[in-house]
Order: C-alpha cells, then sequence, then structure tokens
C-alpha cells in the first residue's frame, strides 16, 4: 500500500509539472501572439524558422489537407498572422496532447515498474537457494563482495532490493558492515544493467517482439508444469511489461518534440545542474527506483522531448540521472529504521557513497569533461555517433561511469569509512552488551539464510539463559541485590527471544 502510495505521489509531482508547463507554454504563447500584431517581421523570423514551418505543415497535413493549403497560402501573404494563427493551432493541440503525454506517463510507468517486479520476483525465485553460497564467498576478499553485489542486482534488477537484502543480513548479524559497504557498491554498479536493457529499445526496434513474449510469458507462467517453467514465464512476462511500458512511455513523450517551449523548458531544468539533481532525486524517492527514474529521462531524450541537439541533450541528461542515484538511497535509510544500530550504519554508508560521488562529479559535469568521457567511451564501445538512435545508450554510459568511478574512488577507503561511520552511530553500552532480536522478515524469501539466523539467535537465547542462572546463584549466595536485579532483565530478554523465534518460524 505505502508502495502505491508513494507512487501515486510521483504520479501527482509529474501531473503538475505538465500543468506548469501547459501554463508557461500557453502563457507563452498568448503573450507572444499579442506582441505580433503589431511587431515587426523581424521578431516574426526569430521564432519562425524554416525547420518550424515544416514540422507544423507537415503535422497538418496529415490531419486535414484544406487547412493545411489555407496555412500555406497566408504564410505567403502574411507571415505575421500566419504566426499567430499557427500559435492558436499549436495551443489546442498541446492540451489534446498533453493529455496524451501524462496518460502515457502515468501508465507507462506503471507497466514498467511493475513488469520490473514480476521480473524480480521470478529471477529470485529461480536463484534464491543460491545466494546462501554468495553470501558465504564474501568472506574473501572486496573485490569478491563487490561482483556478488553487482551480479545479485543485475539478477534482481534492483539495487534497492539488494540494499534491504543487505541490511537485512547485516541486522541478522550474517554480514559485517564492511561486507555490507563492498556489497553497496556493487549494486551500485549492478543497477546500470537496467539502463543497458533500456538502451537496446532505442537501438533495436524490438517493440514488435513484446506482445509475443508477454503471450508467451503467460502461458508458461500459468499453464508450465514444473516450477522452474513457471518462474521462467514469470520472467518473461515481467521482461514482456517492462518494455510494454517503456514503448508507452516514448509514445507518450513522442509529441514534445513539436513544442520548443516545452523542450526548452525542460533543457533549462537540466542546464541548471542543481536544479536537475534536486530533481531527479525528489522523482526517485516517490517512485522508490533509481531504474525506473533513468528508464524515464533514457524515453524522455529518445522521444525528442530535450530537442534534437544531441550533445545539449546528453548534457541536459547528465545531472537528472545523478539525482536519480541521491534518490534511490531512501530506501535503504527506511529498511534501516527499525534495525540495528550496525544495519543503520550500513544504510548510512549507502547515502554517503551516493552522495559524496554526486558531490565531486559536478565540476566535471560543469565543465563538460564528463559528457565527452561519455561520448568518447561510447565511440571506443562502437562505432556509432551520438544521435537519437544512441542517445539511450549514451545515458546508460554515464550512469555506469559514475558508479564504476565512486566503486574505485572508494574501494581503497572502505576502513577509513567504516571508521567515520563508527563516528557518526558510535557504538553504545547497550548495543555492546544486549543485542536486540535480529530476526529479519526480509529472509523469509530464502530458507536456508531464515534458519540459520533462528539458530544464531536460539545460541543467544541460551547464553542469556545461562547468564540468569549463573547472576541468581551468585545473587543468593553473596546476598548480592545488583546480580539479582540483573536476573529479572535477562528473564525479560529470554522470553522476549523466546516470542519472537516462535513467531518467525511459525510465520
Amino acid at each position: 500500500m505505502t508502495r502505491v502510495l508513494r507512487t501515486l505521489a510521483a504520479l501527482a509531482v509529474m501531473g503538475a509539472l505538465g500543468g506548469y508547463c501547459l501554463h508557461a507554454a500557453t502563457a507563452a504563447q498568448a503573450g507572444s501572439s499579442e506582441q505580433l500584431v503589431s511587431a515587426a517581421p523581424a521578431n516574426t523570423s526569430a521564432w519562425l524558422t524554416p525547420k518550424k514551418i515544416a514540422n507544423f505543415m507537415e503535422r497538418l497535413e496529415e490531419k486535414d489537407k484544406d487547412p493545411a493549403a489555407e496555412m500555406r497560402d497566408l504564410l505567403q501573404s502574411n507571415p505575421n498572422a500566419f504566426e499567430c494563427r499557427l500559435r492558436e493551432i499549436e495551443r489546442k493541440w498541446f492540451r489534446h496532447d498533453l493529455r496524451d503525454m501524462i496518460f502515457g506517463a502515468v501508465g507507462g510507468l506503471g507497466l514498467f515498474l511493475y513488469g520490473m517486479g514480476l521480473m524480480s520476483d521470478g529471477l529470485k525465485k529461480v536463484a534464491g537457494q543460491k545466494l546462501k553460497k554468495l553470501l558465504g564467498s564474501l568472506t574473501r576478499n572486496r573485490i569478491i563482495a563487490i561482483l556478488v553485489g553487482a551480479g545479485v542486482t543485475a539478477l534482481v534488477q534492483s539495487s534497492s532490493a539488494t540494499t534491504v537484502m543487505t541490511i537485512g543480513f547485516v541486522n541478522a548479524g550474517l554480514l559485517t558492515l564492511k561486507q555490507a559497504l563492498c556489497v553497496i557498491l556493487g549494486a551500485n554498479v549492478g543497477t546500470t544493467f537496467t539502463a543497458w536493457v533500456v538502451s537496446f529499445f532505442g537501438m533495436f526496434k524490438i517493440s514488435i517482439y513484446i506482445l509475443p513474449i508477454v503471450g508467451l510469458g503467460f502461458l508458461l507462467s500459468v499453464g508450465g508444469r514444473t516450477a522452474r517453467a513457471r518462474n521462467l514465464g514469470q520472467i518473461m512476462l515481467g521482461f514482456g511489461i517492462l518494455f510494454l511500458g517503456i514503448d508507452f512511455m516514448e509514445e507518450g513523450f513522442k509529441p514534445m518534440r513539436d513544442y520548443s517551449d516545452v523542450q526548452a523548458a525542460l533543457i533549462w531544468v537540466g542546464t541548471h545542474r542543481i536544479l536537475a539533481v534536486v530533481a531527479g532525486a525528489v522523482i526517485t524517492m516517490l517512485v522508490q527506483s533509481s531504474s525506473a527514474s533513468i528508464a524515464m529521462i533514457q524515453t524522455l531524450a529518445f522521444a525528442g522531448a530535450f530537442g534534437d541537439n544531441w550533445h545539449q541533450v546528453l548534457g541536459a541528461s547528465i545531472p537528472l540521472l545523478l539525482g536519480t542515484n541521491i534518490g534511490t538511497t531512501i530506501t535503504a535509510q527506511l529498511a534501516a529504521l527499525r534495525t540495528s544500530r550496525n544495519a543503520k550504519r550500513t544504510a548510512w554508508g549507502h547515502t554517503v557513497f551516493n552522495a559524496i560521488g554526486v558531490i565531486y562529479m559536478l565540476p566535471f559535469v560543469w565543465v563538460g569533461i564528463y559528457a565527452y568521457v561519455v561520448e568518447w567511451s561510447v565511440r571506443v564501445l562502437t562505432p556509432l555517433e551520438l544521435s537519437r538512435t544512441t542517445i539511450m545508450m549514451h545515458i546508460a554510459v554515464a550512469h555506469t561511469v559514475f558508479n564504476l568511478v565512486n566503486t574505485v574512488v572508494f574501494l581503497p577507503m572502505i576502513n577509513a569509512l567504516e571508521a567515520l561511520l563508527l563516528k557518526i552511530l558510535p557504538v553504545t553500552k547497550q548495543e555492546s552488551a544486549r543485542q536486540p532480536v535480529t530476526l529479519e522478515a526480509h529472509l523469509l524469501d530464502t530458507p536456508p539464510i531464515a534458519l540459520e539466523q533462528s539458530e544464531r539467535e536460539m545460541v543467544r537465547m541460551a547464553r542469556a539463559a545461562r547468564r540468569a542462572v549463573e547472576a541468581a546463584v551468585d545473587g543468593l549466595i553473596n546476598d548480592d541485590r545488583k546480580k539479582l536485579n540483573s536476573v529479572r532483565e535477562l528473564e525479560e530478554f529470554t522470553d522476549e527471544f523466546q516470542l519472537e523465534i516462535t513467531s518467525y518460524l511459525t510465520a
């Protein structure tokens, strides 16, 4: 329910932004029309470019040939009157197109999130039993921890899911803080996988295969004879719905390329880097998925919403995607609210990684080095130049560059970061003497790990019971009231253990 409310809030923000764009565009057009009644032809030609006229006439021809012929004659006889009429028609078109844009964005985003959730659940069911072995390998070294974090995130299609899972493992005592920080660095790299998958939508026209994939996936998920076949069907169904959502968003955003005022507003946000970072962070906090936010940025760029100056489009997209890396940390903070202090340190580690990364990357964005490195990287990978076909790939590369560089920067400083987090959230006397019951509901999806942490808690309960007996005997023999009072606390502690473990094992 909370997820639904957050998604609705994000869609409300998008609707408000759309309404603002409608108001701004309409006001700009109305104001310009009033001025152009008595304006000189020079003022008219500054806005009324040949490209603008060509796009307008082409669209008018598609809608109705008679007004198109009338407008062509008007252009020859009275350019000022032609522009006033053009703006009036565009205002009507924009009101209609805005509805399609909002519906396409809302519906497409919903399908994308639903498809990603289906695919993630299916992948977890197929590979969930292997998580214990993966976690066992984390004790080796940091590089393996990073690779496991990246692999799990690419598998479940969500860095937020991996981060929440990692916080659960730390809270359950299955991972140390240092191991968890390395896993989160890997999760940041792994989350770029979704952006790469989406980039194929721009490079290859796969939309014609989406419906067959959805149909086949549904048949397998419902009629599969084995659990593995049904899980594979769910993965296919989620994959198809994910790309169906992208297709809806792309179709919804497509009319934006016809409105220079909307393009100018989006480019203005992108060129004001701090504002763009904040916008990307807020949208991601509301949607609770950086993958969905970046897919929206890729789709907006591909649809021409930022214009067709592709160097400018890439420059406007980068600050937005940097903001998504800050916004995604809110999920970890929420997951750590009712956990141990070590789990809270893990969540803060995620926030520190991403926030500091954005701060030191922004100067490179300002001077244009970031965009240059992205374009150079794509030229190394492929012979393709920056264009509408490759803009999604360029954004995926920009996302990957940020997370790879951030991982390389922070990897040697893991010990220092761990020390910093221990200073921010120091170990308390209560924490060292009496840890709370740490049975993580997130781990019930992987029974072997859930049983292992239950065994750990039962061992802790037995130790607490032994301490209670020792304190009771010592207190009675030596008439030590302090020891006798501690027995009551330990007895309440073991009662809490028993209730929590019993409830957890029978859940």
